[in-house]
């Protein structure tokens, strides 16, 4: 007895959280572009047997926000930082990611399921929720899914987004349902992960379109309709010998099998419940930024940092006791330190070791990664006559000449400063979520006398 088709439904309301997670890149991407360009941005590559840089241990304040969502971003980081392909992109990702110097994610909450006659899942973002600046360009916008089937009998399922708009009616403005995408998704496929992606880059422009204009706060929705297909006896032994053919394999022994599956159907069969259910969503935002930001914005924005700061009489008294104790360290250093000084401003710019370590300066609370870096910085002076060991500007050239040949103007020698700075990748919390920001000039490559 065949088994006919059926539809089974569940609806599934998500909320984006109002957090956000950010990537920042550099406009070109710098030392990291050279990496990237044959590795990250780079379709079809598949995932290296590497190491982890961040360990789970790492994301163990994040807790319940430690999603697939978020590990993509840990991923993204990591390609940034390392050059190895962990993501995957699509040719569509490959271009945002040349093209945008900004990446966010809007984390969604799954908050209500229920079962119809038809599968919907519904996500909804409103005002401040969806917080994209207006005044970046957007490049790309993708809606990332989590599927979980769990229906033994069936594996195919038609997706289909859709959007409510606002249209004329014959008492003013109605709802209608409009259709986004539709796709249909194969569980058997080796592809098959369980991770869709689609591309909302429109809708999202439309939203920060209609935020910019809005007197007050805006209500947005995108409405995931699933349904579950049940496949005929005839629909199955079909698909598996396509299957088969396409893998050219054709034994006796394995047709036998088809078949021997085929007679262990029954007629009970028909009654099992199909589900297709949402284990994560996040909206994931491409742009470029028309400035790029100091680390300082991101430091006093952090939650972690806020909290910090509620605390400061505690901590204030603690780094009082502290700050005796280093009084006294400092002043058996002090000579130590007056030599090494007079040494570094002795001899030529040139540029030496600066090493940061974010817990000596607060900051190791919210930055996960790199918890410390050599920053460098640059020792020197520039006294002159300069030639090109000094990698002097022109202009420091003339006030060099100035300073020699006309004395009485007193003008200063020029100073020994960076020249050349590189950005830096940083992994780090923000509002229980997971942030990663390319930071510019945060690195010093040269010197010179400016």
């Amino acid at each position: 007895m065949h088994r006919s088709s059926d539809l089974h439904l569940a609806a599934v309301v998500c909320l984006f959280f109002v957090t956000s997670v950010s990537a920042f890149f550099a406009p070109s991407l710098h030392e990291t572009a050279s990496s990237l360009s044959d590795d990250v941005v780079a379709p079809g590559r598949t995932r290296r047997n590497t190491l982890p840089l961040i360990t789970p241990d790492a994301l163990i304040s994040v807790d319940q926000h430690t999603n697939s969502s978020t590990m993509y971003m840990v991923e993204l980081f990591e390609s940034l930082y390392t050059g190895h392909n962990l993501v995957n992109p699509s040719k569509e990702e490959c271009q945002a990611i040349e093209e945008a110097d900004t990446v966010r994610n809007y984390i969604g909450a799954i908050q209500d399921v229920k079962s119809s006659s038809d599968l919907v899942m519904t996500w909804v973002t409103s005002s401040p929720t969806f917080d994209q600046p207006a005044n970046e360009a957007v490049h790309l916008s993708e809606l990332r899914v989590e599927l979980n089937a769990t229906s033994e009998q069936s594996h195919r399922f038609v997706i289909q987004l859709h959007q409510w708009v606002n249209v004329s009616c014959d008492d003013g403005m109605c709802q209608q349902r409009k259709l986004i995408h539709s796709r249909d998704i194969d569980a058997r496929h080796d592809d098959f992960d369980g991770r869709e992606v689609f591309d909302i880059t429109k809708i999202v422009k439309q939203w920060i379109a209609t935020t910019k204009d809005a007197t007050s706060p805006m209500e947005y929705s995108i409405e995931l309709r699933a349904k579950a297909l049940i496949e005929s006896e005839a629909d199955h032994d079909k698909n598996v010998l396509k299957a088969l053919l396409a893998a050219d394999i054709q034994t006796e022994d394995v047709l036998d099998d088809i078949a021997l599956d085929s007679d262990d159907v029954s007629s009970e069969d028909h009654g099992a419940t199909n589900q297709l259910s949402v284990t994560d969503v996040t909206l994931v935002v491409f742009s470029r930024a028309p400035t790029s930001p100091i680390i300082l914005s991101d430091a006093h924005g952090s939650v972690r940092t806020r909290a910090r700061r509620s605390t400061d009489e505690a901590r204030r008294r603690k780094k009082q006791k502290d700050l005796r104790k280093l009084q006294r360290d400092e002043h058996k250093h002090k000579m130590d330190e007056k030599l090494r000084l007079e040494r570094e401003q002795s001899g030529p710019c040139r540029r030496i070791d600066m090493d940061v370590d974010f817990g000596r300066i607060g900051w190791d609370e919210w930055i996960i990664y790199p918890k410390q870096f050599n920053a460098y910085r640059c020792v020197g002076t520039c006294k002159g006559p300069l030639d090109s060991r000094d990698n002097p500007s022109n202009h420091a050239v003339m006030q060099d000449l100035v300073r020699l040949h006309q004395p009485e103007r007193r003008t200063p020698e020029p100073c020994c400063v960076p020249t050349i700075l590189r950005p830096l990748s940083m992994l780090y919390f923000e509002e229980g979520a997971v942030l990663v920001r390319h930071h510019e000039n945060m690195i010093v490559e040269e010197c010179g006398c400016r």
